[in-house]
């Protein structure tokens, strides 16, 4: 805990790069989303890949990045081939590596 966060550690794998980052538990999040620090240390080139539009608290709507990550550990699970999104710098905080949604 952080405040009123709930903080997860979790083991992020890109190809054969791997990041250990904590990630807000946000049960409101359809999705999990990664900052873009987290992003450029996993190598991902946001650039090249697909765009999306994400509701945000507030109903505003933001345009983010969309990467398959080969594998997400969280505790003695993990989950392989998941898409998550990257966050623009501009939107969030750097105390945390992103968010853990429902997927």
């Amino acid at each position: 805990m952080r405040g009123n966060r709930v903080l997860v550690p979790v083991t992020l794998v890109y190809g054969n790069k791997e990041v250990d980052v904590q990630l807000v538990m946000d049960t409101g999040a359809t999705g999990t989303a990664i900052n873009a620090n987290v992003a450029d240390q996993l190598y991902i080139d946001t650039n090249k890949t697909s765009k999306q539009k994400a509701g945000v608290a507030g109903g505003g709507v933001i345009e983010v990045s969309v990467v398959q990550l080969t594998s997400i550990t969280i505790g003695p699970h993990t989950i392989r081939n998941r898409a998550v999104a990257v966050l623009p710098p501009e939107s969030y905080d750097l105390d945390y590596g992103g968010l853990l949604g429902m997927d």
